[in-house]
């Protein structure tokens, strides 16, 4: 079965974006309604000022910090800007260059700070608990653009697999091997893309849930349930720009780091009930 994606570029406002930027846009819009909903959570407090630029900017500081992983940690790619990108828009374009994900999550926290120490109205963890479900959510979006994108696709399957259009990136990829012809669809591969959404959206209803029954401090769970989450999707993930150290990917060392410092801090990280 070929998926019903749409690996071209394509117009928005005059301009012109993959549609992975366009899909991107779009979780912007869907994550911050339910940013506003798990503020107002919170029990007799206002609700922040200036928060759509709050928003904007943590999103902006994740978005960068999804970029710099892929410069640090995928294959064909580098800490220095091509000679055709000038060094700004190569480093501060959110929309400019390939992303790793797992850079997202983890630039969140830097994010909250600059969202919450300006300001009197709203302390980090209180912040940092409020932005964790919104997160789960626009990543699970953007991975649907991955999907539409046809690129973080997985393991070859004839009977777990779908096959991807031409102009995908699982075709480019393919065509270059010698496994498909100019034109065909792809061989069927594992839609790890969608499986990676669903486990996100998962994850942000189980941690707006969390917040709902007064819970704190949700982050540092989370990010580990979401990190053993990774490290069991890497082994189903083919895509030529993961790098590897030893036997595993760079994101499931990275995820056990996370996990290793999760655990231990978890007796004084723990969700506890809000007082």
């Amino acid at each position: 079965m070929i998926a019903g994606m749409w690996p071209h570029e394509i117009r928005l406002a005059g301009v012109t974006l993959d549609i992975w930027n366009a899909v991107f846009l779009l979780a912007v819009v869907v994550g911050y309604p339910l940013l506003l909903w798990t503020l107002r959570l919170r029990p007799r407090a206002a609700m922040p000022n200036w928060l759509p630029v709050r928003w904007l900017i943590t999103v902006y500081a994740a978005a960068i910090g999804a970029q710099l992983f892929a410069y640090l940690f995928d294959l064909n790619t580098t800490l220095l800007p091509p000679p055709n990108v000038s060094a700004l828009r190569y480093y501060l374009d959110p929309l400019a260059g390939p992303k790793t994900l797992y850079g997202a999550v983890l630039f969140l926290p830097v994010g909250i700070l600059a969202v919450t120490v300006p300001w009197r109205d709203l302390g980090y963890v209180e912040g940092l608990d409020a932005w964790t479900p919104p997160m789960f959510a626009v990543l699970a979006v953007c991975r649907v653009g991955c999907f539409l994108q046809g690129c973080c696709y997985g393991v070859r399957s004839d009977h777990f697999g779908v096959a991807f259009p031409p102009n995908s990136l699982v075709y480019w990829e393919q065509l270059r091997a010698g496994l498909i012809q100019p034109g065909m669809a792809t061989l069927p591969v594992v839609p790890t893309q969608l499986l990676s959404a669903g486990a996100l959206a998962v994850l942000a209803v189980w941690s707006a849930q969390q917040l709902r029954r007064g819970r704190r401090n949700i982050f540092p769970l989370s990010i580990a349930l979401y990190s053993l989450f990774r490290f069991a999707i890497e082994f189903l993930r083919a895509d030529p720009d993961r790098n590897t150290l030893g036997v595993l990917s760079t994101s499931q060392w990275i995820a056990l780091l996370v996990v290793t410092v999760v655990g231990l801090g978890l007796s004084r990280l723990r969700p506890v009930a809000a007082a």
